[in-house]
């Protein structure tokens, strides 16, 4: 039984991997992924006089994989125990290059950004509609049409400013050959010659390919150049942000529903006090700023914005006769 589930596994890291080093064409992990299908496929033929052809369900994740952004697909092979990963799990803190990270700031740093303006910009509709019209709901109302139409207009922001560092990453991985043409040239696309062409010796490169995830480590992966460059993606940057913008939105809204009529206005006041100087305190931490100092400031900003914004209900009420 052992023997079977082992030819399976095989079976499917030769399917996978040789789907994965399509996908890598042109960089050394398409000889590193193709390596690992190769000695998979020799484990089969180990046992097997003939190798055979991969299960529906494999051709099914193989043909899944193209479509799959790289923290995703990471994910996903991860979960099929895949060895070799280690490239993958690098690159996700891999940094972008210096032109393409000035048109594209840190997404974490922008959610938080998204996050705090909506909730500042939302207590504060809802705190002046609350005042001017306290048992109408329109304060809801309100609540609920920033977060809509607020949500999409950051979104599209987002998409929109990122095809700039998207055309920039194109145009730097088209101008600019990566360093690893020569070698991959020289070494013919056979990963013992492509290792010892750095100084690895034969005995570690079989020790690579027999277990990956034991003998490969971060120092080689970085100099055989396999943790491939993050990409930008303008429509997943969007979909934070959307994501970001209408958990800050909600909160208010949740708390204003929560809560007897009379009590709206010192709820929303106590989610402003107590989760705006919490996203500041983070952003500054994001930022390398002081971020004690930058919770006070954003307490100090949010009850200057809560008490404008009942001030300003007050004089619609007054206005408007209620």
């Amino acid at each position: 039984m052992s023997n079977l589930s082992s030819l399976r596994r095989d079976r499917r890291i030769a399917c996978l991997y040789r789907a994965l080093s399509d996908l890598e064409s042109g960089t050394p992990r398409q000889t590193w992924f193709l390596a690992l299908a190769r000695a998979a496929d020799q484990r089969v033929l180990l046992q097997l006089e003939h190798i055979p052809p991969a299960s529906g369900v494999d051709r099914l994740l193989a043909g899944l994989l193209p479509y799959l952004p790289l923290l995703p697909r990471w994910l996903m092979l991860r979960s099929l125990q895949l060895p070799g990963l280690l490239p993958y799990r690098l690159a996700q803190h891999e940094p972008f290059p210096a032109p393409v990270a000035r048109l594209w700031p840190k997404t974490a740093e922008a959610m938080l950004l998204a996050a705090y303006e909506a909730l500042l910009v939302n207590v504060c509709l809802m705190t002046a509609m609350g005042v001017a019209r306290p048992e109408s709901g329109l304060a809801q109302v309100a609540g609920i049409a920033c977060l809509a139409f607020g949500g999409v207009y950051v979104a599209l922001r987002g998409v929109f400013r990122s095809v700039p560092a998207l055309a920039q990453q194109n145009r730097l991985l088209r101008d600019e050959p990566l360093d690893w043409s020569a070698q991959q040239e020289e070494a013919g696309g056979d990963l013992p010659e492509w290792l010892s062409h750095v100084g690895v010796g034969p005995e570690r490169a079989a020790a690579l390919l027999l277990d990956p995830d034991r003998f490969l480590d971060e120092s080689l992966c970085r100099r055989l150049n396999l943790v491939p460059l993050p990409q930008v993606r303008p429509m997943w940057r969007g979909a934070c942000l959307l994501l970001a913008f209408a958990s800050g939105a909600l909160a208010p809204i949740v708390a204003g529903s929560l809560v007897p009529v009379r009590y709206r206005l010192l709820a929303l006041l106590l989610v402003a006090i107590v989760l705006l100087p919490w996203l500041g305190w983070q952003r500054a931490r994001q930022a390398g700023a002081d971020a004690r100092d930058a919770a006070v400031r954003t307490a100090l900003a949010a009850t200057l914005g809560v008490g404008g914004a009942y001030l300003s209900g007050r004089l619609l009420a007054w206005l408007f006769g209620h």
